[in-house]
């Protein structure tokens, strides 16, 4: 298999590429430390998922935090705002206009990732964080660094490079996890995947790996929250077993954060995606807080994906539909 763009040795740096990521964002020189801001999340166009992750995580601790959409005017921007920048690319030109915007006033900013061409004299802080031809595979380290950042504010728990990167390393060699992620990529095989997962935190994982799916495999995916699939997603399955259990099969993303219940739940619904899709595999995080779980997550699902393109014979990097878009 051709893996042009380099992302299998990227998924395999990735605990190295945290520790450094991480070690650098905790140097971060905050002007105000006892001041607790309001926190603006301006994303590149593959960094959604820190964005989600970020306002899950800041919002349960009760801290103010938005996230910026493309289309968003910033103009109410004041002082008493950081606007963290993360993954902003040369080609995001609303996310670019949007850090114009917020330059002219008197907002702090930090930008996570390689530094883009806002304006001459621009006096962000930078947390260099170097980044691939394609973005999806370095969102965790993104993750990891901007919630070192988030912490430095006030806004989280202070991340532990060593315990974050250490602690995915060892989760790779953990023998059941290497054969859950090995059981979902044959159960997976040529169907459709519906990634599902529970909360703010299962939710942001589902989407990140559905758009891994997407991009690396060139395959429909999709992906639901718990709660909505159960409100909404279990009534289409009523009728047309027959077709659905030979063009779908469903990946249910576990963790420690889930609302409570949803083990009960969880196996309520399994019994019914049993009877309506090919195969349900389950992929379980492991790993320290909020964000260790989500980086391990978001590795398994690296993991998935490449594995799947190996075994398919696929180049995992380019996206031919991407480029026809663009074109």
């Amino acid at each position: 298999m051709t893996d042009s763009l380099g992302l299998g040795t990227a998924h395999e740096s990735m605990p190295r590429r945290i520790r450094d990521a991480v070690a650098v964002a905790a140097e971060l020189v905050v002007a105000e430390p006892d001041r607790v801001p309001e926190l603006l999340i301006v994303p590149g166009s593959s960094a959604g998922a820190v964005a989600e992750a970020l306002c899950g995580a800041v919002g349960a601790r009760g801290g103010r935090v938005r996230a910026a959409g493309r289309t968003d005017r910033l103009g109410w921007v004041h002082g008493g705002v950081t606007v963290l920048a993360v993954g902003v690319a040369p080609g995001d030109v609303s996310a670019l206009d949007q850090l114009r915007t917020v330059s002219e006033t008197d907002a702090t900013v930090v930008v996570i990732g390689d530094h883009p061409p806002v304006r001459p004299g621009d006096t962000a802080s930078v947390v260099p964080v170097r980044c691939g031809p394609t973005q999806r595979g370095d969102v965790p380290v993104l993750l990891a660094a901007a919630a070192t950042v988030a912490a430095r504010y006030g806004l989280g728990d202070v991340v532990d490079a060593e315990v974050i990167a250490d602690g995915l390393a060892t989760r790779r060699q953990d023998a059941t996890r290497v054969s859950a992620i090995e059981d979902a990529a044959r159960n997976i095989g040529s169907t459709w995947p519906v990634v599902h997962g529970a909360g703010w935190l299962g939710a942001t994982a589902a989407n990140y790996t559905k758009g891994l799916l997407n991009a690396d495999m060139k395959t429909p995916s999709f992906d639901v929250e718990l709660g909505e699939a159960l409100r909404s997603d279990v009534a289409g399955w009523g009728l047309h077993g027959d077709i659905t259990r030979q063009v779908f099969s469903a990946l249910l993303l576990r963790h420690d954060f889930e609302p409570a219940g949803h083990d009960v739940l969880f196996a309520q619904y399994e019994d019914v995606l049993v009877e309506v899709v090919g195969e349900v595999s389950e992929l379980r995080a492991g790993g320290v807080g909020w964000l260790g779980q989500l980086l391990d997550l978001m590795d398994m699902a690296q993991a998935l994906t490449l594995k799947m393109a190996i075994r398919a014979g696929l180049d995992p990097g380019p996206v031919p539909a991407f480029e026809k878009i663009s074109a």
